[in-house]
């Protein structure tokens, strides 16, 4: 609801939740003593239409007494007025709420800035990355569910990290199988690239510690499948399958080859049958397509620079691309056998990918009745495109979480509205006032008791 269009209003109230909407006129006027922190103390008072006479011009003014007030717009009608004289606000705005030549009254409020809910993660102002792709803006509508599993197939993860302890669930190691004493569930990193990919999607945020992933409140799921010299697509097919039966709803791949696989295919057309999102890189050889992402079933993502402005030289040009992160200078967790928990800078399409996976979980959190091919077209359609004209390899362009969390809360709103106001909906009814999938604005607004400090109205 925008505004209400009133017949003989009395009093325009002040909504606290939805910005300042206007009120029927059974509302209570809020008196000088009541008005928030964020009132300038002055207020506006509007005349109707109808009542645009000299008579009630000079009435109003008289009611005003020594306030100092000023109209403005084109029919004169709007008055804004300051009780700074020996004139009582209190009184007068008590006599203008029954005089009926008054449409509404409301406070002049000081809209605020959009607020940013920024971690205190000691290292999160390294994390240039995540400023390119507008996470702060994004995580004050979302920073992940923690219901949501995000799996990684990938050389495993470090459980004793401090920036992911806590915050992996049991997954598979597929790794030397046939070798005596094999451990099913040993899915500890040797290596470190599984835990650098984890790290981007989900590092825990706002904990004092290092930095904060992409959706730092999920939950991740080791899919141990390869060692330093790679991973058998073999078991990133089986890895895939594992992964959509224990629950995940989003795998990153930040794997691949130029050469296709008809048996990896076959388990990514499992995970799209199942609705679970399936993120994959482009690769790192800039003439060169790399499978899987290049295949229809997975969401591909490039490489380009720390800030955005450029694809990264390494990005592939050839191969499908639906968009791009940053792929360069991206800070995140490492392991190091001599002194444990750290954190590096990487680069490569390895690690501008799970920031799509990340983005993909978020948008999963806060709309889950979006499908695969749903989410696809969001991240693709509010992608911003910030390269040179006829730059190749960027796809729909530069990832926008920001935008992207935004537009899925909207859809989320329209279904709502659809299916709750049926006869408007239909055109079976009408409305006095602005409603539907269109009347929706967003904004966020200080909350304490919210899990960043801030909430979307």
């Amino acid at each position: 609801m925008n505004r209400f269009q009133p017949r003989r209003v009395k009093i325009l109230a002040l909504a606290v939740l939805i910005a300042l909407l206007s009120m029927p006129a059974s509302a209570e006027s809020p008196t000088p003593a009541e008005l928030p922190d964020h009132a300038t103390g002055d207020w506006i008072i509007q005349l109707g239409q109808e009542w645009m006479s000299f008579q009630s011009q000079q009435q109003i003014a008289g009611f005003l007494g020594d306030a100092e007030h000023r109209t403005f717009g084109a029919d004169s009608r709007t008055y804004v007025a300051s009780f700074t004289g020996d004139t009582s606000a209190h009184d007068a705005i008590a006599r203008l709420s029954d005089h009926p030549a008054v449409a509404f009254i409301e406070p002049d409020i000081i809209y605020e800035y959009q607020e940013q809910f920024v971690p205190n993660d000691e290292f999160f102002e390294g994390q240039a990355w995540a400023q390119t792709v507008n996470l702060p803006d994004a995580w004050a509508i979302s920073s992940g569910n923690p219901d949501v599993i995000v799996s990684v197939v990938d050389s495993g993860i470090r459980h004793d990290h401090p920036d992911l302890q806590g915050k992996i669930v049991e997954g598979i190691n597929y790794v030397g199988r046939s070798a005596e004493g094999f451990d099913p569930s040993n899915t500890t990193d040797m290596i470190g690239h599984g835990t650098a990919v984890a790290g981007i999607i989900g590092a825990i945020g706002n904990n004092e510690t290092g930095i904060a992933g992409t959706a730092m409140n999920v939950q991740l799921m080791p899919m141990r499948v390869g060692s330093d010299n790679g991973a058998p697509v073999s078991l990133i097919a089986e890895a895939v399958e594992d992964s959509v039966d224990l629950g995940a709803k989003v795998i990153n791949l930040s794997l691949g080859s130029e050469t296709q696989s008809a048996r990896l295919e076959q388990a990514l057309g499992y995970a799209e049958d199942n609705d679970v999102i399936v993120v994959a890189a482009t690769g790192n050889e800039p003439d060169q397509p790399s499978f899987p992402g290049s295949s229809q079933s997975t969401i591909s993502v490039g490489a380009t620079t720390l800030d955005g402005s450029a694809l990264a030289p390494f990005s592939s040009r050839v191969s499908v691309t639906d968009l791009v992160a940053p792929g360069i200078q991206v800070l995140t967790t490492h392991w190091n056998p001599e002194i444990g928990g750290t954190y590096v800078h990487v680069a490569g399409t390895s690690f501008s990918t799970p920031i799509v996976t990340g983005a993909a979980a978020l948008i999963h959190s806060v709309n889950p009745d979006l499908d695969v091919h749903q989410i696809r077209s969001l991240l693709r359609e509010t992608a911003q495109m910030t390269f040179a004209e006829g730059t190749v390899g960027t796809g729909a362009g530069l990832l926008d979480v920001n935008a992207a969390l935004r537009e899925a809360l909207l859809s989320s709103y329209a279904s709502t509205w659809l299916s709750a106001d049926e006869p408007v909906a239909s055109l079976q009814a009408q409305r006095t006032w602005l409603w539907g999938p269109n009347a929706f604005d967003l904004r966020t607004e200080p909350y304490n008791d919210a899990e960043n400090g801030l909430r979307l109205v």
